[in-house]
């Protein structure tokens, strides 16, 4: 977990005596955990609660449930039988002053081959497409909160402890002064203590835009961006897990809703070719008519039967675009393996690459850079110089910031891969 350390730097002008009023500094390190197996980190309360909130308040998930209810509705639609027809009729009327030939008839529709069956399935069959997507979208938005999450977390982080060093650098430029005034030290030395100031002033201000962005991004992802800016907690310390990318691969294959939708799109358009196959059995009308001929003043019955003779259209086109259809459907599911495979290539390259370069830092460079300050606040001011043990103090939050950067992209990467390569929910190609 992040811990802080207290670096002291020690400002004395003559003696070993004047080393009693330290300057304090604190930076970051680590303490590596123990591995716990697949990639995967247990949201802290703080992240879970924004997780709750995007769930409430994202509008893409209101539009995909609706989509969903759209697809049902439409099912139930398919299902249903045309209505009958009824209507009257009069012929003749007028002549020699008779009223004619007069009647009422009914007329229904028969639907044959079991097409309205098929209709119902294949927007049944649309509806788990879109319910997976609903899926997919919730996968999506956590990997936005979590990303935006960690982004914030490190650039408070990363301000905090910039601004520690800022304020102690304006510090050492008063006590640099003194020296000088003192003739104990070259202007030289005062120059350089106010440049590094200098250059800390524009960092600072570098990291609190990107504080201020990474909070807008969080606000957004969660669909409230007019969120004003909350404390985060939350543990940056990464997970070391023994994982392979085999691993990684095999469980986004078993568990991708990318590819369960792409499954599901298989199996309605099967549906859709089932039916296109239905259409070549042909439908019927039946019309019954009674009615009264005034001039013999005879009642009348009659029947109608209309069929369609399926000699020139049988459907043969449209059932062949359907079957193209399936054969574009299934190789969209091996498109969507390669694309996973290729994706996480990247992820997973740049995950454990940015580890490997974290663990360097917290082992090696983290640790050396301390020892070095440590040493040399000892031997100040009698065998080390000011500007020296003020250039110490530099690189140690100089090593810490980078430090914080690459945890930056191990998150980054390592939630990428644990939300299965989805993000970006708000994408345009995600809400329609």
């Amino acid at each position: 977990m992040i811990v802080l350390l207290t670096f002291a730097l020690q400002l004395g002008a003559q003696t070993q005596a004047q080393k009693s009023s330290p300057i304090a500094l604190q930076g970051l390190a680590t303490n590596q955990t123990e591995s716990v197996g697949p990639i995967s980190a247990e949201p802290t309360d703080s992240l879970k609660r924004f997780e709750q909130m995007a769930m409430e308040n994202h509008p893409t998930l209101n539009a995909a449930l609706a989509r969903i209810l759209t697809a049902r509705h439409e099912a139930t639609q398919a299902g249903l039988h045309p209505n009958p027809k009824l209507g009257l009729f009069i012929d003749e009327a007028g002549n020699e002053n008779d009223p004619g030939i007069w009647g009422a008839y009914l007329q229904r529709q028969h639907i044959r081959g079991n097409k309205l069956a098929l209709g119902q399935e294949i927007k049944d069959r649309e509806a788990s497409v879109l319910e997976v997507e609903f899926e997919k979208q919730i996968l999506k938005i956590k990997t936005d909160v979590r990303s935006a999450f960690y982004k914030s977390l490190i650039a408070h982080e990363k301000l905090t402890l910039t601004t520690q060093l800022y304020q102690a650098q304006q510090d050492a430029i008063a006590k640099s002064n003194q020296l000088f005034e003192a003739g104990e030290t070259p202007k030289t030395d005062l120059l350089q203590t106010e440049l590094q100031a200098q250059k800390t002033m524009i960092l600072l201000s570098e990291i609190e835009v990107a504080k201020k962005s990474a909070w807008r991004e969080l606000a957004a992802s969660i669909g409230k961006p007019d969120l004003p800016p909350q404390d985060l907690t939350g543990n940056l310390n990464p997970v070391v897990d023994e994982v392979t990318y085999q691993e990684c691969l095999s469980h986004i294959l078993a568990n991708s809703p990318e590819l369960v939708a792409a499954q599901a799109e298989v199996q309605r358009i099967r549906s859709t070719v089932d039916k296109e196959v239905a259409q070549t059995i042909p439908d019927f009308q039946s019309q019954l008519t009674v009615g009264r001929d005034t001039t013999s003043n005879h009642f009348f019955t009659g029947v109608q039967l209309q069929l369609p003779l399926m000699i020139c259209d049988r459907n043969q086109g449209n059932i062949a675009a359907a079957k193209s259809r399936l054969v574009v459907a299934q190789n969209e599911i091996e498109r969507i393996k390669l694309s996973l495979s290729k994706r996480l290539s990247v992820e997973f390259q740049q995950y454990r690459s940015s580890l490997v370069k974290s663990e360097m830092y917290t082992s090696k460079l983290l640790p050396k850079a301390q020892q070095t300050l440590e040493l040399l606040t000892q031997g100040y001011p009698e065998e080390v110089s000011f500007l020296q043990l003020l250039t110490a103090q530099q690189t140690v939050i100089q090593i810490t910031l980078e430090y914080l950067d690459t945890l930056s992209l191990v998150w980054q990467s390592r939630l990428k891969i644990e939300g299965l390569l989805l993000d970006d929910a708000l994408a345009k190609n995600t809400v329609q």
